[in-house]
């Protein structure tokens, strides 16, 4: 089966040398041969990172809100998988703030966190999860508390997490690199697992008593939610890197083989496929009728799923870039980040730019959108909250270590974000207001 290398560019030395030495990491992890090495590769890049820690914080800016916030695809007080909701919409009905503060920090001493956290709010259990691999090659997903920041409990796995987990019904699931699928309890007791045959790098989703995850072996699988029992598989030509998103009845992918698929949640049956021109591991995000995603070409595409054809296709016209975040949409924007640096606000409807705001370093992280903000994160660690209306950088904050996964909101009496670096922390930030 053809692989895609989806490696990061070498546009930074500093950037190279973190990004490269955790990509000989996660190589040598496969090998038990190689278990000395990587903890050696380990203690190279966590020396680097310690000599990256001084940096000194952006200054802060910050601005009033527009006075209308754009209509939102669904209401919710927390992010329990890692696009939001079953759509992957990566919208949220309200703003959490412009400027923020650091409320806690949850650290991970020999570990990393390379996708984001998920929030699951409560009257009386709210819980942050986040996954993620140490130097001993083994993964452990984390229960937080989201009020004091201290560790509920922890579940250990025989290989790394580099996939959001994602919360159903007081039941945690995420797969690991060897690509085990694990559903965990609210004690953090696994209450089954099971086996695909490739690296699990995206989150679940779930159509009514399914679970259903994507994986590098090229398939995705639809399994009971609350007994693991295999329901039916769909295989595509190559891996699947981005997670399912749920729809009209109908499961879309974007894959690895250069096709939009969507796929019948009934059998697992094809109900479609639309050519892409290139590579994607990107999520697709829905609304309406439409889908919307990057490619590593960089062309951000908009398809009608029903007739099964692209409505409108965009490339930054001073040259594109790999689009390797899933984007974000409401009924007037659709938001996405690239490898040129660069925030676009495309308009859902016909594709043409509302606006482009250009950031210090790389986006890989996912944006979100929430009210009339848009919360975005880069792979120099720096957090920004951007005017939703035209792009505007109210403020941004330096943090230690690179985001490549994205931000969790929550809301309610008090709202904050989360988010998790490469370098193991986990941060949980309070609007100054």
């Amino acid at each position: 089966m053809p692989q895609v290398n989806l490696a990061p560019s070498d546009e930074h030395t500093k950037e190279k040398i973190a990004a490269h030495s955790f990509a000989l990491l996660r190589l040598c992890v496969r090998v038990p041969h190689c278990r000395m090495i990587a903890a050696l590769i380990w203690l190279t890049f966590s020396s680097f990172a310690l000599a990256q820690s001084t940096k000194p914080t952006a200054p802060e800016t910050k601005q009033e809100a527009p006075p209308q916030a754009p209509a939102q695809v669904a209401k919710a007080i927390d992010w329990p998988m890692t696009r939001g909701n079953l759509l992957s919409s990566g919208a949220f009905p309200d703003s959490v703030g412009d400027t923020f503060e650091t409320e806690w920090e949850f650290k991970y001493p020999t570990g990393a966190f390379e996708a984001g956290p998920i929030v699951v709010a409560g009257n009386k259990n709210s819980t942050v999860y986040v996954a993620g691999i140490n130097v001993d090659v083994k993964g452990k997903l984390f229960a937080i508390d989201l009020e004091s920041g201290k560790e509920k409990w922890s579940f250990e796995s025989e290989d790394g997490f580099v996939s959001s987990p994602a919360w159903r019904e007081g039941h945690v699931f995420v797969g690991n690199m060897l690509g085990k699928l694990y559903c965990i309890d609210d004690k953090g007791k696994p209450k089954w697992e099971t086996n695909a045959d490739g690296e699990i790098s995206s989150g679940a989703n779930f159509h009514g008593p399914l679970v259903l995850w994507g994986s590098q072996d090229a398939t995705l699988y639809a399994l009971e939610r609350k007994s693991g029992e295999l329901k039916w598989t769909h295989t595509i030509d190559d891996q699947i890197q981005c997670g399912a998103t749920i729809a009209d009845g109908k499961c879309f992918l974007a894959g690895c083989d250069s096709k939009f698929h969507i796929v019948d949640l009934k059998k697992g049956g094809e109900a479609g496929t639309v050519e892409v021109g290139s590579p994607t591991g990107t999520t697709p995000a829905a609304l309406g009728k439409n889908v919307y995603f990057g490619t590593e070409e960089g062309t951000f595409l908009c398809i009608d799923f029903k007739s099964q054809k692209i409505q409108w296709q965009y490339q930054d016209p001073e040259g594109a870039s790999p689009i390797r975040s899933s984007a974000s949409v409401t009924e007037k924007f659709v938001i996405f980040g690239s490898r040129n640096r660069k925030v676009t606000a495309l308009n859902p409807k016909n594709g043409e730019t509302i606006w482009t705001t250009t950031l210090k370093a790389k986006i890989d992280a996912s944006p979100i959108i929430a009210g009339n903000r848009v919360y975005a994160a880069s792979t120099d660690g720096r957090l920004y909250t951007l005017d939703l209306s035209n792009g505007e950088i109210l403020w941004q904050k330096q943090f230690n270590g690179s985001f490549l996964g994205s931000p969790a909101i929550v809301s309610g009496n008090r709202p904050r974000l989360v988010v998790a670096t490469e370098r193991g922390v986990v941060y949980c930030l309070k609007s100054k207001k």
